[in-house]
C-alpha cells in the first residue's frame, strides 16, 4: 500500500480544478505546467536549507538509491516523493514506514510530470500530514529505453531513437530545475553508468560514461547543480550508508564521444575540500570507506557543505583576484588530466 495519497486541500492550496489537473492521467509531457507556487511553509522551517538539485550517478549496485534516500537524515529536506522508476521500493521499506518518503511509482515522462504537478500545487504529504520538501528520481536513465518502447521505436537505429525522444527530455529538465528556484523543492536525479571502451593512440581505455544518449546526458548534467559520480560498491557486510568513492573531475578524453564535462563550480569547491581533508591538493575524490562507519555522510550532509564551500568560495573570489586565479588553474589542470 502506498504511504500516502493525495490529500484535500492544505496550507491554502485550493481544490477543485488544481486537483483536477493535478490527478488526471492524461499528462502532456510537452507541455509546460503553470502551476502557482504553493503557500509559505509554516514557521518551524525557519531553519531550512536552501533547495538545490543534485545528480547522482554510477553502476548499478553501488548505493545510489540509498544515498539519495539519505537525504531525509536532515528534516529540513524530509520527507521526500520518491519517484520509482527503478524498483527500487524494497531498499526504502525502512524511509517509507518512518514516513520519510512518499513513494510514487512511475515508468515514463508523463508519470513524472504527474508527480511533478503534485509537488508543485503542495498537495503531496506524508501521513503525517507534512509536506514534501524533496523529489527523488530512481532511475532518470531508465526513463530512456521506457520512452523508447513507449513510442515502439524499440527496432530503430539509435540515432533516430534519440531524435524522438530529445525533446520531452530537455522540456522535463526545464521543469525539473524549476523545482528548487520557483518552489523551494530540492531534487535528487539518480542515473545509471556503462562502460565504454575508446581508443585513443592506440591505447585503448575503459570508461564509465552515463547510461544516456549524449544529446540527454549533456543537458541532463547541465541542470542540476551538484553532480557526483559514485564509483565504489559497498560490501555485504557493508555500514548503513554506502561507502562510496566520490569524484568531481572530468570524465572520459576530450573531443571523444565519451567525453562528459561536468566540472561545476560548486565541484571545485568539493574537490578543493576533499584534497584538503587528504592533504593532497591533487585529489579529486573521496573514499569514504575509509571513514568509520559512524561517521558516514549522508547526502544531507554533503549538500550542505557543497553549498557553504561554494558561497565562501564565491566570498573569496569578488574580493581576492588571487583566488579567481586559483580557481581558473584548478579548472585548467582538470581538463589537462582528461586530454
Amino acid at each position: 500500500m502506498e504511504s500516502t495519497n493525495i490529500e484535500p486541500a492544505r496550507d491554502g492550496i485550493a481544490g477543485g480544478a488544481a486537483a483536477a489537473a493535478i490527478t488526471t492521467d492524461a499528462v502532456d509531457a510537452n507541455s509546460v505546467a503553470v502551476v502557482p507556487p504553493p503557500a509559505p511553509f509554516s514557521a518551524d522551517d525557519a531553519d531550512r536549507p536552501s533547495a538545490t538539485s543534485v545528480g547522482l550517478w554510477g553502476p548499478t549496485g553501488h548505493g545510489k538509491t540509498q544515498l539519495a534516500a539519505s537525504i531525509t537524515s536532515d528534516p529540513g529536506y524530509a520527507p521526500a516523493m520518491y519517484i520509482d522508476l527503478d524498483a527500487g521500493r524494497p531498499a526504502l521499506a525502512g524511509y517509507e514506514a518512518a514516513d520519510l518518503i512518499v513513494y510514487r511509482p512511475a515508468a515514463v515522462i508523463a508519470d513524472v510530470v504527474k508527480h511533478m504537478r503534485e509537488v508543485q500545487a503542495g498537495r503531496c504529504f506524508n501521513r503525517a500530514g507534512k509536506r514534501v520538501r524533496t523529489v527523488i528520481i530512481d532511475a532518470v536513465s531508465n526513463l530512456i529505453p521506457n520512452e523508447i518502447n513507449r513510442l515502439g521505436l524499440g527496432a530503430a537505429k539509435p540515432q533516430d531513437q534519440a531524435l524522438a525522444i530529445i525533446s520531452p527530455f530537455n522540456v522535463l529538465f526545464g521543469q525539473l530545475r524549476s523545482l528548487p528556484r520557483d518552489y523551494n523543492i530540492t531534487v535528487v536525479h539518480v542515473a545509471h553508468s556503462k562502460n565504454k571502451s575508446v581508443k585513443v593512440n592506440d591505447v585503448v581505455t575503459d570508461l564509465m560514461i552515463p547510461a544516456m544518449f549524449r544529446s540527454i546526458a549533456d543537458p541532463w548534467m547541465a541542470s542540476v547543480r551538484h553532480l557526483w559520480r559514485i564509483t565504489k560498491k559497498r560490501g555485504t557486510k557493508g555500514p548503513a550508508f554506502p561507502a562510496m568513492m566520490l569524484r568531481t573531475e572530468h570524465e572520459g578524453v576530450t573531443g571523444t564521444a565519451t567525453y562528459v564535462p561536468f566540472m561545476k563550480t560548486s565541484n571545485i569547491a568539493f574537490a578543493q575540500w576533499i584534497a584538503g581533508e587528504m592533504g593532497k591538493r591533487e585529489w579529486l575524490e573521496w573514499d569514504t570507506g575509509t571513514l568509520p562507519v559512524d561517521q558516514h555522510p549522508t547526502l544531507a550532509y554533503l549538500l550542505r557543505v557543497a553549498d557553504d564551500l561554494a558561497f565562501e568560495q564565491g566570498k573569496f573570489a569578488v574580493t581576492d583576484p588571487t583566488t579567481l586565479r586559483a580557481f581558473a588553474a584548478l579548472n585548467a589542470i582538470m581538463q589537462q588530466s582528461a586530454a
